[in-house]
C-alpha cells in the first residue's frame, strides 16, 4: 500500500473512532461517581426503582406512610432530620424494624454548600448519634438538604464513610398541590434505575397508593438504596440499617433496698442498679474501590 492510501486509510480510522467515542460520550451510563461516592441513579438494565423520602419524620405522616408502604410490601429509604429523630425515637425504630432503611440527611437541616468541612461534619455526625441513641444502629447514606453541595460537602460526607445518594425523579411535593398531579409528575418521569425524591406531607401520602399501584403494574420492583447500590454494574456494597434497630431500652427498676445487719455496727443500706446492654453498631460501610 502507498503512503498516500496509508495516509487515506488512517484518517478514515480516525475520523470513526472519534464518531464512535461521540456516540457513547452522547449516551452516558454513568450511574455511581466513584470518586465522590455518590450514587446517581439505579441499574437502567434492572426495573426496579428506590423511593426516598425526606425531611421526617414528622409523625402525624410517617405514620399512615409505614402503613401505607407496608400494605405493599414495599421497602423504602427515609433521610431522616436528626433533631425530629429526638423527638420521635419509636417512629425511626419503627421504620427499621418494618425493613426500612434510615439514612442521614443532618442534624438541623442547613443549606450545607459553603460551610467549612468541620461544622458540615458535626451535622453528620449529630444525626448519627441520634439515630444511633434512638436505634442502636448507625447511618450509612446520606442526602444533603436541598440536594445542595459542593466538593467540601462530598469531601466530609465521605471521611465519615458515607455514600451519598442523589434523585432523579422528584415531584417538588415540599408545596401543597393535587395529589394526583404528585403521582403523574412520578410516573411519567420513572425509568429503570430510578431514585424518587418524595417528601412526608399530605398531599404525597394521598398519591402514595397511586405511584405503587401503577409502578407494580409495569412491573417495577421496589427497593432500598443498599439493594440498588449492589446491584449496579459495578457493585457497591453499603451495609443496610434495615431491621437493624434493637428493642426499645426499657427502663430498668431498682431492687428493693437491702438492709446489711452486722453485729455492732447500724445497718446499712446499699442499692444495686444493671446498665442495659447496647447492642453494638453495624459495621463500617464497605466501598470497593477499582481503577
Amino acid at each position: 500500500m502507498g503512503y498516500a492510501a496509508m495516509l487515506v486509510v488512517g484518517g478514515v480510522v480516525a475520523v470513526s473512532a472519534q464518531r464512535v467515542l461521540a456516540r457513547l460520550d452522547s449516551h452516558p451510563k454513568k450511574t455511581y461517581a466513584l470518586r465522590d461516592d455518590i450514587l446517581i441513579h439505579g441499574n437502567e438494565d434492572l426495573k426496579e426503582v428506590a423511593l426516598t423520602f425526606d425531611d421526617g419524620p414528622r409523625p402525624e405522616i410517617a405514620r399512615e406512610m409505614l402503613n401505607v408502604l407496608g400494605r405493599y410490601r414495599a421497602r423504602s429509604t427515609f433521610f431522616v432530620v436528626g433533631s425530629m429523630v429526638e423527638q420521635h425515637p419509636k417512629l425511626v425504630r419503627r421504620m427499621m424494624n418494618e425493613g426500612h432503611e434510615v439514612a442521614n440527611h443532618s442534624y438541623s437541616h442547613p443549606r450545607l454548600h459553603g460551610m467549612d468541612e468541620y461544622a458540615i461534619r458535626a451535622e453528620l455526625a449529630r444525626c448519627d448519634r441520634a439515630v444511633f441513641d434512638a436505634t442502636g444502629a448507625r447511618t450509612n447514606l446520606f442526602r444533603p438538604p436541598g440536594m445542595r453541595y459542593d466538593d467540601t460537602v462530598l469531601r466530609a460526607a465521605q471521611s465519615l464513610g458515607y455514600v451519598t445518594v442523589h434523585w432523579n425523579v422528584a415531584a417538588q411535593d415540599f408545596k401543597p398541590q393535587p395529589s394526583d398531579q404528585i403521582a403523574r409528575k412520578v410516573l411519567e418521569a420513572v425509568k429503570p434505575g430510578s431514585v424518587v425524591l418524595l417528601h412526608g406531607h399530605p398531599d404525597t401520602l394521598a398519591a402514595l397508593p397511586m405511584i405503587l399501584d401503577k409502578l407494580r403494574e409495569k412491573g417495577y420492583r421496589f427497593v432500598t438504596v443498599s439493594q440498588m447500590l449492589g446491584r449496579l454494574e459495578r457493585p457497591v456494597y453499603v451495609k443496610t440499617n434495615a431491621y437493624g434497630a434493637i428493642p426499645e431500652a426499657k427502663p430498668v427498676a431498682k431492687p428493693a433496698a437491702r438492709i446489711a445487719r452486722k453485729v455492732g455496727k447500724p445497718a446499712v443500706r446499699t442499692e444495686e442498679t444493671t446498665v442495659p446492654a447496647i447492642a453494638a453498631p453495624p459495621a463500617a460501610v464497605d466501598v470497593p474501590s477499582w481503577n
